[in-house]
């Protein structure tokens, strides 16, 4: 199956996907994208890694935070 980030190439459709996934104004998330983009957002959190301006726990609590059930079927939507 592909991963969200491979589906969600654009701005526009990375974006739709993050709003499935996180709450709105979440502080995290919209701090993250407003310094990178929506592509690139999803790209980190659906690795393991640094994120700019989060240590690497709060990356981890970040990136737990967007591990909703069913994130992967986003993909077929």
């Amino acid at each position: 199956m592909a991963s969200l980030s491979d589906v969600a190439s654009d701005e526009r459709t990375a974006r739709l996907v993050l709003s499935m996934l996180v709450e709105p104004n979440d502080p995290v998330t919209g701090r993250i994208l407003s310094r990178l983009g929506a592509v690139e957002t999803l790209w980190l959190a659906e690795r393991v890694g640094a994120v700019v301006g989060l240590s690497p726990v709060d990356a981890q609590v970040w990136r737990d935070h967007l591990s909703v059930p069913g994130a992967n079927e986003l993909a077929a939507r």
